[in-house]
């Protein structure tokens, strides 16, 4: 199924043309989806379509990373050629979904053809990718998106997940939460000159665990850490200063 799913898209892209002049990362410029019959046997997209029982409440929160579909561009894996689309990711079941812009249809892929993802979501960049490929200190055994906040020597990354909280009022000593709800959660991992990614706290202690030889640019950030106005902007600014 996703071997037919690439191919389709696959041949798709290689139809399109680039448009424009590139600017900033994306040398290799912008593509527009054109021939979109060519993967018009992707199935279409449904939210929360599992079965769960909805003749309560029935379910707060969404699967997805954003609250709606941003400008995105999108470089998926064995192509060079960027693709500018509305995009938003289901962190569930791991999926990229994306508008079809003639028929307005939410189509989606599996996030094993992403290779890159750039969305604009109205003030910045946010940079995509996957943890495919990435060696973790305690393993990862599901694919999945991730941010990256930093790049480089240092590599801080970010992967949202969705925690599935189930209704629960059923027995008399219960909370009496009549329904289901996604809420939104994050893990940060740090990786070094060694490629191993691990994970971190957003907090001081935790980063001189992780990483004791980083000891002065840690220590110097104390004060930021109580500047910051959230945990990844302190992160951020300390993996800035590792050597």
């Amino acid at each position: 199924m996703k071997t037919g799913i690439f191919a389709l898209v696959a041949a798709f892209l290689c139809t399109c043309l680039a448009q424009g002049q590139s600017t900033g990362v994306y040398s290799t410029g912008y593509t527009a989806i054109k021939n979109l019959e060519s993967i018009a046997n992707i199935e279409p997209y449904s939210n929360g379509g599992m079965g769960f029982d909805n003749r309560y409440e029935g379910i707060k929160g969404t699967r997805e990373v954003f609250d709606s579909l941003y400008p995105a561009y999108l470089l998926l894996k064995g192509q060079d050629q960027w693709v500018s689309l509305k995009a938003n990711m289901d962190v569930v079941d791991n999926k990229l979904l994306f508008l079809h812009p003639k028929t307005g249809d939410l189509l989606w892929i599996p996030s094993s053809m992403v290779k890159q993802l750039v969305v604009t979501d109205g003030r910045k960049e946010l940079f995509f990718r996957t943890t495919t490929g990435l060696r973790f200190e305690k393993n990862e055994e599901i694919e999945r998106f991730c941010q990256v906040l930093v790049d480089g020597p240092w590599c801080l990354i970010k992967v949202p997940y969705k925690q599935f909280i189930e209704a629960n009022y059923k027995a008399p000593y219960s909370p009496q939460r009549t329904y289901d709800e996604y809420e939104s959660r994050q893990k940060y991992y740090i990786s070094g000159p060694d490629s191993l990614f691990r994970q971190i706290n957003p907090g001081r202690k935790s980063l001189l665990k992780a990483f004791p030889s980083q000891k002065e640019a840690i220590g110097s950030s104390a004060i930021n850490e109580k500047n910051a106005k959230s945990e990844e902007e302190y992160l951020i600014s300390v993996i800035r200063k590792f050597r």
